[in-house]
């Protein structure tokens, strides 16, 4: 009997053991494993705590999230729960995101704020009203604004807050304008009794050399943005438009008179154009850096956002949020619990960050 109920022991010491030496492998798989640490330490919806109301914006850095609006930034990780909380006062806030900077610039105010993190590294203050400013990798900016004697200009300042180059726009209202490395890329629209003039313009502001690389006649410009090759992608009402670094034209897409509703460039890999159908309906069409068209669908109803990260589309429409692929197919539709305002990818892709009227969460996206 003695020897049995020793037997016992030794064998409930080794279960012991085992279960402990499991438990240990589990804890390192899911501290370590991206995958499994989601479905582990993540439910498919996590409250955002300390945001409420729906007028944040939002972008993504350093695998977190940027959640701002006209009194404060904030930075979001996966939990939901704020790293860090800029209090800043401005009138209409634009973030732009590089490597390391975050340019916060005030549309409609005179004031641009540049951080390293939550550390304010320089900060300007503009003679003129801006009205849209963008950055590039290296924590260069560029700020436009309105201007005397002339219908705007264009500033760069380098990562100190030093005035690099100024582009006098003359008789053109600047539009939109981005900037990677030596040039920036800039919009520009005259209106007369005849119509409207729209122009892109490329600067190489090291060198002081400008090119205009594309006149429209009664079509206005939405957007302008490099792509990392250097190439120029142009939307207008009318159509996509891409360009060589030098400014020779590659392609030309035509919406063919179809109204634009939502559009998303922000990605190298997917440009991403949703458009008013004929049925309350919208029609959604995904096309390369090279102009070919990679794949569309339709979706019920209005498109209210659209956000890209790669291959992954996120689109919503209502309380539904949804994954779409670029060659049309899609995953199944997550109700929201709120309204939902904005939406944005995570930098991994398997979250979404949403905001609503009231409050925002964060969704496990399907795949």
């Amino acid at each position: 009997m003695k020897e049995n109920k020793y037997k016992s022991r030794k064998i409930n010491k080794r279960r012991l053991v085992f279960s402990i030496t499991a438990i240990v492998i589990l804890g390192i798989l899911i501290y370590n494993i991206p995958a499994i640490y989601d479905f582990f330490m993540y439910s498919d919806y996590q409250t955002v705590s300390g945001l409420a109301g729906g007028d944040y914006r939002l972008e993504r850095y350093d695998g977190n999230m940027i959640a701002y609006n006209n009194k404060e930034m904030l930075l979001i990780n996966l939990k939901g729960e704020p790293e860090w909380n800029i209090q800043v006062s401005t009138t209409s806030p634009k973030v732009c995101v590089g490597d390391d900077y975050i340019l916060m610039a005030d549309l409609s105010g005179k004031n641009a704020y540049l951080y390293d993190e939550d550390e304010l590294q320089t900060s300007i203050i503009t003679k003129d009203k801006i009205f849209d400013a963008a950055m590039d990798e290296d924590g260069n900016f560029a700020i436009a604004t309105r201007g005397h004697g002339h219908k705007g200009s264009v500033s760069i300042y380098d990562e100190k807050g030093d005035k690099q180059y100024v582009f006098e726009s003359g008789n053109g209202h600047i539009g939109k304008l981005d900037i990677r490395e030596d040039n920036i890329v800039i919009s520009q629209m005259d209106v007369d009794d005849i119509g409207i003039t729209s122009r892109v313009v490329m600067v190489d502001w090291k060198e002081n050399k400008e090119n205009v690389i594309e006149t429209k006649k009664n079509e206005m410009i939405f957007d302008v943005k490099f792509m990392e090759n250097g190439d120029v992608i142009v939307v207008s009402e009318k159509g996509l438009t891409g360009y060589e670094d030098d400014g020779e034209k590659k392609f030309n897409v035509n919406f063919n008179g179809r109204k634009l509703m939502k559009y998303n460039i922000g990605s190298d890999d997917n440009l991403v154009f949703a458009f008013n159908g004929d049925r309350n309906n919208s029609v959604i069409e995904c096309y390369s850096k090279e102009g070919k068209l990679r794949g569309s669908r339709m979706e019920s109803g209005e498109i209210s956002n659209i956000d890209v990260c790669g291959e992954a589309i996120l689109i919503s429409s209502m309380r539904e949020v949804k994954r779409i692929y670029p060659d049309g197919d899609s995953a199944e539709a997550i109700a929201s619990k709120h309204d939902v305002r904005n939406i944005k990818l995570f930098g991994n892709r398997r979250y979404g960050f949403l905001t609503g009227n009231s409050c925002a969460t964060i969704v496990k996206i399907k795949k």
